[in-house]
C-alpha cells in the first residue's frame, strides 16, 4: 500500500511539474518581444483585434482553418488559411488578438479574404488582393498608412483624427467620403484632402474597386 501511495505522489508531482512547464512556455512564447507584425489571410474570414491581457491569441475551429507563426528575431509572421472544402460564414471567422502596444509596423495582406484590423498606433501596410480589408484609426494616431488594393472594396475609420493628410490613388474605383469632405469626383484618379497639421499620413492606391472613408 506504501508503494502504491508513494507511486500516485509520484505521478502527480510529475504532472504538476508538466503542467507548469507548459505555462512557463506558453507566457514565455506570448510575451517575447515583437516590434514587427505581419498577417496573411488567405480565402479567409479574419478579425484582428487589441488583447487585454498583451498576449497574442487565436480564436478559430481548426477543422476549417489552419493558423501557422513564425518568430524571426522580433517579427511575428502570423498566416491564416482555409481548409479545403471551407466554407466562409461570416459567424465562424478567424480571430487573432494582439498586445495593445507600438510596432514598427503592422502589414496585413488579404488574399480573397475580409479582414479586419483593429485601431493601433502604428505604421500600417495593407495589401488587399481581390479581398475585402477594413482598417480602424485610434483617435491620436500619428503615423503612416499605406494601403493597396486590387479588385476589391476596402474601408478606412478614420475615428475622429484631426491633424491627417491623405494622398489618394485611384483606378476604375467608386469612392465614398463623409459629410464635410471635399467632394470625390467619379472617374478621377487622384483625391487629396489635408486636415489640421497634416500628422497622420494615409496612402491610399486603388485599383477596379470600391473605397469608403467614415469620420
Amino acid at each position: 500500500m506504501k508503494r502504491f501511495k508513494r507511486t500516485i505522489a509520484i505521478v502527480f508531482c510529475m504532472a504538476l511539474l508538466t503542467q507548469l512547464i507548459s505555462v512557463a512556455q506558453t507566457g514565455t512564447a506570448a510575451t517575447a518581444k515583437t516590434d514587427k507584425l505581419e498577417i496573411t489571410a488567405n480565402n479567409v474570414n479574419l478579425d484582428i483585434w487589441l488583447s487585454d491581457d498583451g498576449q497574442y491569441k487565436y480564436d478559430y475551429d481548426d477543422s476549417e482553418y489552419a493558423v501557422t507563426t513564425d518568430k524571426n528575431g522580433s517579427t511575428l509572421k502570423i498566416k491564416v488559411k482555409a481548409k479545403p472544402g471551407s466554407g466562409k460564414d461570416w459567424d465562424k471567422r478567424v480571430r487573432i488578438y494582439i498586445p495593445d502596444q507600438n510596432y514598427k509596423h503592422i502589414k496585413a495582406v488579404s488574399n480573397k479574404s475580409g479582414l479586419g484590423l483593429a485601431a493601433n498606433n502604428s505604421d500600417i501596410i495593407v495589401k488587399n488582393n481581390s479581398g475585402a480589408v477594413s482598417v480602424k484609426l485610434p483617435s491620436n494616431y500619428n503615423k503612416t498608412l499605406k494601403y493597396t488594393g486590387i479588385s476589391g472594396s476596402g474601408s478606412l475609420a478614420m475615428n475622429k483624427n484631426k491633424d491627417f493628410d491623405i494622398n489618394a490613388k485611384l483606378s476604375g474605383c467608386s469612392v465614398a467620403v463623409p459629410n464635410g469632405w471635399p467632394a470625390y469626383s467619379n472617374g478621377s484618379s487622384d483625391y487629396n484632402y489635408k486636415r489640421g497639421k497634416g500628422t497622420a499620413k494615409i496612402n491610399i492606391g486603388f485599383t477596379k474597386g470600391s473605397f469608403a472613408f467614415a469620420k
